[in-house]
């Protein structure tokens, strides 16, 4: 039998995910909540079956197996934390929460409640970023010292929540940057932090179009995140 999902929140991320498992068959869409209707139907032609609610507990009311969050990003820990305490493993999108304390929190109520947890830390999947890991883990790159990654983002920030921070929770790095840091902690098997810290810089530089002879000006946000040993997960005295 395959397991009984719910789905909270299906935006295009929520509802990418929606299509990628049922298209492999790794579970049945039984419910989903949504306060757009206009995602709400577009998930259901996903899933026609599926019951639509208006609130998690709703979804959790339904006894599902597992929950899938692709809410705004400072929900995340909430969310995950109502859906663990009663025993549904969670699959939620990136960041698991805005701070180090939710995210101890929130691993600690799967803990207690010896549910799954997965993060959509989906670009560990890339090709090249499976070849990197092969290179850094045999030795190829020597002793590494530096890694500099960069995000390129072709669209932008394109809903509401984006640029509230009671809901995003911060800006690029946030949203972005937890996929760098996560590619840098996995691709050196994670190694204890002591010390995170990040800067947010934005700069106007100016750009020559040839074809027309004139200048644009393009504002560029650069996030800058640097680790450097902090306590892990399970120092958490609130974690068994």
């Amino acid at each position: 039998m395959k397991p009984r999902l719910a789905f909270l929140g299906t935006g295009w991320i929520g509802r990418s995910r929606m299509e990628a498992i049922l298209a492999d068959g790794a579970g049945e869409a039984v419910a989903l909540c949504d306060p757009s209707d206009e995602c709400a139907e577009l998930a259901l032609a996903f899933a026609p079956e599926a019951v639509r609610t208006e609130t998690l507990e709703g979804l959790l009311e339904l006894a599902p197996d597992g929950l899938v969050i692709a809410t705004p990003s400072a929900q995340h820990a909430a969310e995950a934390i109502t859906a663990l305490n009663l025993g549904v493993p969670v699959f939620c999108q990136k960041p698991l929460g805005v701070s180090a304390g939710e995210v101890r929190r929130v691993v600690g109520a799967a803990r207690r409640a010896d549910c799954l947890l997965g993060v959509d830390f989906s670009y560990r999947l890339a090709a090249g970023f499976a070849e990197a890991a092969a290179l850094v883990r045999a030795g190829a790159l020597g002793k590494v010292h530096t890694v500099d990654l960069t995000f390129h983002n072709a669209y932008g920030p394109d809903k509401p929540w984006f640029y509230d921070r009671a809901l995003s929770g911060g800006g690029c790095l946030m949203d972005l940057g937890v996929h760098l840091a996560d590619l840098v902690l996995w691709l050196f098997g994670y190694p204890d932090v002591e010390v995170a810290a990040a800067a947010l810089t934005a700069a106007a530089p100016t750009f020559l179009m040839k074809s027309r002879r004139v200048l644009v000006s393009r504002t560029v946000i650069k996030g800058l995140l640097e680790l450097t040993n902090l306590p892990t997960v399970s120092d958490d005295p609130g974690i068994p």
